[in-house]
């Protein structure tokens, strides 16, 4: 009787263990930390932000490695991946970045990050002074 009673405890301890390791692993999975954007790919569309243009869409994917974020778009025409910052706003991650190709050539990134998708991505662009504004809509 006594071992069983011993196997009995032994499983209820186990299964109090077990227990408590998966609710503290779902709070860490659901509670994840502002910087989590690192290794995630976004696939989309960019556009310049004219009424009469913003039909005119390009493929882009945006990615977030290494504390770094670039875009296809942004690689191919010379611009290195920039470092990013984040702080947290309603619940949602904001980011910010500023990717420079050359002195007085440079575009700034913000955007919203809900936990799934991004949302209100806004690319400026300026070249000496000149500024243009492009719109990144996730597929």
């Amino acid at each position: 009787m006594k071992k069983q009673t011993k196997t009995i405890n032994t499983i209820r301890l186990l299964t109090i263990t077990l227990l408590l390791m998966s609710i503290s692993v779902s709070y860490a999975v659901n509670n994840a930390p502002l910087g989590s954007l690192d290794g995630k790919l976004f696939f989309g569309k960019i556009f310049w932000d004219i009424p009469l243009i913003r039909w005119v869409r390009f493929s882009d994917t945006i990615e977030f490695k290494d504390g770094m974020i670039s875009s296809t778009l942004s690689v191919k025409s010379g611009y290195k991946p920039a470092s990013y910052n984040t702080k947290e706003e309603n619940g949602n991650i904001v980011f910010t970045a500023r990717a420079a190709r050359e002195k007085g050539d440079y575009f700034d990134w913000i955007g919203v990050f809900d936990g799934e998708s991004l949302i209100d991505v806004k690319m400026t662009w300026t070249e000496d002074g000149e500024t243009r504004n492009y719109v990144f809509k996730q597929k």
